[in-house]
């Protein structure tokens, strides 16, 4: 099925900042309701969450993805050269010919 050209593209850090936000606000209102027991200022102190909590992890996710390794964050790119050891078909590496 082709991808809708038209459609908005979100990005996974992005996405997943709207939906941690949203379960966040309803548990942070709930728990502000029930320990201070006013509607008003649970209500305040749970959109300032909503306004400041949303930077506060894109930008944890953005340094998380920054601090990862370049080849895991650019998937065109050849994985790191590694040492090449002989691998011995079980007999001593000095009994075969060079």
């Amino acid at each position: 099925m082709p991808a809708n050209p038209k459609a908005i593209a979100i990005n996974r850090p992005l996405a997943k900042t709207i939906t941690f936000r949203t379960i966040g606000t309803v548990l942070d209102f709930t728990t502000n309701y029930v320990v201070i027991s006013d509607a008003a200022t649970a209500a305040t102190l749970t959109a300032f969450g909503f306004v400041v909590g949303p930077f506060v992890y894109l930008g944890h996710e953005m340094l998380w993805d920054h601090y990862i390794a370049p080849q895991q964050r650019r998937p065109g790119l050849p994985a790191p050269a590694k040492a090449a050891l002989p691998i011995s078909s079980g007999s001593n590496a000095k009994d075969e010919p060079a």
